[in-house]
Parts: structure tokens; C-alpha cells; sequence
């Protein structure tokens, strides 16, 4: 199957990087750029684009972008198990002989409604967001946006979003408002380190099994954000998860059977996979563990990468990644991939860790489509929000 679309050959503004990359703590070259916060507005000097970017550049060459399909399983047969490779790709090394967490521990008490508040409001492109609270089933409070449909709403949609690291649900504004303008309901929740009081200073991990306990805590308060859409009358669910979200994602709908469609942006199989190279040898904050501290973190890791749940899924998954990523290589991507249940799409862009204004435009399209919303109007809405493309964020 093929999609005729622009080829995203242009790059936008760092500033724009830095917003959307996951997991970049550790590259110095973009600690040093990304000097301020993922929800900087267009008017932030710093989130500006670098003179070398013109105002109205000339629009990418056109070509054709193909998808890749997988075909489903027949029905009489069983879903192959979550650790099983693709007959084409072997699986990372750290992930061999490795027997996963059972998903029972991503289970909660769903009590029903879901008593959550409205603390403050900001207004992001024309499109208020809600910033809310909630009690989470694993303790304390978590935190998140949420966007209602500015006008004509569709009934009984709903959409999640899982934001990148090591940033917040800010995020997620840039789809939120598109989809918001299209007609749906939107929530965002925020990583147990990105939470006020966690006193992080930024930082996504800590190298200890305290990553363990708050990922669980992570896809639990996303369940509930979940439970939170239904009680606003969501039937139909998507979701979309960008980096860190992409991998996180796959998770989610592994153990939660309501997503009807995900789209997995820039992710991989987990973090272990991420900081690990292709022998599985360390790489990056966890070269610099001492054994016995690495191989905690691998022994509490790696039962719980989402690249061992995602198979459970009956959702349709699109994901999308990126052929010059240097923060995940197609190779780390395709393992990520197959560890999906046959009947899965893969859009590659040329691009690095990074969306253009073109693939933009194809995600917001395909995930409205499969959950009911008019891609049209969704495209239209794009263009409403972002007149000028990404050039002026």
C-alpha cells in the first residue's frame, strides 16, 4: 500500500528538536541546545528559528512515501509470543533469556467516575489546556493536560497522548490543538518524574528500580486517563506517543485493550534497548554505572520493556521512524517492530529524531481516520493551527 506524500527532506529549527526528541539528556550536543522547557511558545526568543531557516521556504520535492504492511495472523491461529523475533530480525541481546514481569502489575481499582480537577488553563494556539489532577491508583497525585474539542465535537472520541523524555505533557501540544480543532477530546499525562515536587531538575532516570516503579506507575495513571475519557463519554479511543511515548505506547495498548488504533512516533523497544548498542554492550548515562549498579538496573528493567507487551495488542498500530535516526536506528526501530503482532504498518521518514511539517500532516490523517474523525478536516485543521508550517514555532 502506498500514500503519496512530500518526503520530509528539510529539517525545521532546533528549537523544534529539542521540543520533540526523547531521551537526549545524555547527547551533550542537545542539553546544550535545548535551554528551555518543552512548552516554550512561538514567541520565546529562544524557540525562535536560526536566521539560516527562511520565513516561507519552498515546499519539499514531491514523491511517494510507501507503508510497509504486515498481514495479519490467520484467525484460528495464536498470537506469537512477545519475546518471539521476527524470522528477519534478531532481537536486541540484552533481551534474550529474559522472561517479562507478569501484566497483572499494571492492574488497578477502577473506580468509577474519575474525580479529577481543573487547576489552571493555558492558552496554546488558540486552544485552551486544561491542566488537571488526579488521585493515581499507585499513590500521590498525577498530572496532566487535557483539550476539548473547540467546536463541533465528534461524539465518542477520545485520544491519548504519551509525551517524550525528558520533557512533559507540554509535549503533546502541538497534536492536541490540531485535534482539538477537529473535533476531538484529548489527554496528556505526565511522567511521574516531570510531576511537581519530583524535584528532578529534568532528569528521566535515575538509574535505580525507582525507573521501574514509576514506568509502571506511568502506564498505570495513563489507564486511568483512560477511564477519565470514558467518563466524558469516549468510545472510540486512539492514541499517539512520540519517543520515550512511542515505546511507552507500546506498552499501554499491550495491557489495555481500549486503544483502537496507536500510533507509535520515534520509538523503540524500551530503555534498556535505548542505552544499550547493538551487541548490548552500555552506552551513554549507564557506561558510567558501576557493574553491580548496571546490572540492578538491567534485573529491573528489562522484565518490563514494552517491546514484551505490544504483541498482547489487538490495536492498529502505524509507527513511524525516522531513516536518519541517530537516537534510534532503523535497525533498533525494525526489532521494535517485530516484536508487534503481525498486521502492523511501518511509515519511515527522512528524517533524524524529528517530524516534518509533511509527516505532521500524514499523523494527524491516518490516526483521525481510524478512530472517526473526518482526515480532511483534520488536514484542514492542521493548516489552521499551523499556518505557517512548523517555521514559526
Amino acid at each position: 500500500m502506498t500514500t503519496t506524500l512530500r518526503p520530509a527532506r528539510r529539517r525545521h529549527d532546533i528549537a523544534r528538536r529539542c521540543r520533540t526528541a526523547s531521551l537526549v539528556v545524555a547527547v551533550s550536543v542537545a542539553v546544550a541546545a535545548c535551554s528551555t522547557s518543552a512548552g516554550d511558545d512561538a514567541d520565546d526568543p529562544v524557540a525562535s528559528p536560526p536566521a539560516s531557516v527562511a520565513s516561507n521556504p519552498k515546499p519539499p520535492p514531491s514523491g511517494t512515501v510507501e507503508i510497509e504492511t504486515t498481514d495479519p495472523p490467520p484467525a484460528t491461529t495464536s498470537p506469537a509470543p512477545t519475546t518471539d523475533p521476527s524470522p528477519t530480525t534478531d532481537p536486541a541481546p540484552t533481551t534474550k533469556q529474559v522472561e517479562r514481569a507478569d501484566p497483572s502489575i499494571f492492574d488497578y481499582e477502577a473506580v468509577r467516575p474519575v474525580g479529577y480537577e481543573v487547576i489552571d488553563t493555558i492558552t496554546f494556539r488558540g486552544v485552551e489546556m486544561l491542566r488537571i489532577k488526579f488521585e493515581s491508583p499507585l499513590g500521590g497525585m498525577a498530572y496532566g493536560y487535557m483539550s476539548l474539542p473547540v467546536d463541533d465535537p465528534v461524539p465518542g472520541v477520545g485520544i491519548l497522548w504519551a509525551h517524550g523524555a525528558p520533557v512533559d505533557g507540554t509535549d503533546s501540544f502541538d497534536p492536541m490543538s490540531v485535534f482539538a480543532c477537529g473535533g476531538a477530546t484529548s489527554i496528556v499525562v505526565d511522567a511521574p518524574y516531570a510531576r511537581p515536587g519530583a524535584l528532578r531538575s529534568g532528569e528521566a532516570f535515575l538509574w535505580t528500580s525507582q525507573d521501574r516503579d514509576e514506568q509502571i506507575q506511568l502506564v498505570v495513571d495513563m489507564r486511568r486517563a483512560l477511564d477519565l475519557l470514558t467518563d466524558l463519554g469516549t468510545q472510540r479511543f486512539g492514541m499517539s506517543g512520540i519517543s520515550y511515548g512511542g515505546a511507552i505506547g507500546g506498552q499501554l495498548i499491550g495491557v489495555d485493550d481500549r486503544i483502537e488504533a496507536a500510533l507509535l512516533l520515534l520509538g523503540d523497544g524500551g530503555v534498556v534497548e535505548r542505552f544499550t548498542d547493538e551487541d548490548g554492550e552500555p552506552t551513554w548515562e549507564i557506561a558510567g554505572l558501576s557493574e553491580s549498579e548496571r546490572q540492578a538496573w538491567f534485573e529491573a528493567m528489562l522484565p518490563i520493556e514494552p517491546s514484551r507487551y505490544i504483541s498482547d495488542s489487538d490495536a492498529k498500530i502505524l509507527f513511524m521512524n525516522g531513516l536518519e535516526d541517530p537516537l534510534i536506528p532503523p535497525a533498533e526501530a525494525k526489532r521494535y517492530h517485530a516484536s508487534a503482532r503481525p498486521g502492523y504498518e511501518v511509515y519511515w521518514m527522512d528524517v533524524g529524531h524529528d517530524i516534518s511539517f509533511p509527516d505532521f500532516v500524514f499523523h494527524n490523517r491516518w490516526l483521525g481516520e481510524q478512530i472517526g474523525l473526518d482526515p480532511d478536516r483534520l488536514e484542514a485543521c492542521t493548516h489552521e493551527v499551523f499556518p505557517n508550517g512548523f517555521d514559526n514555532v
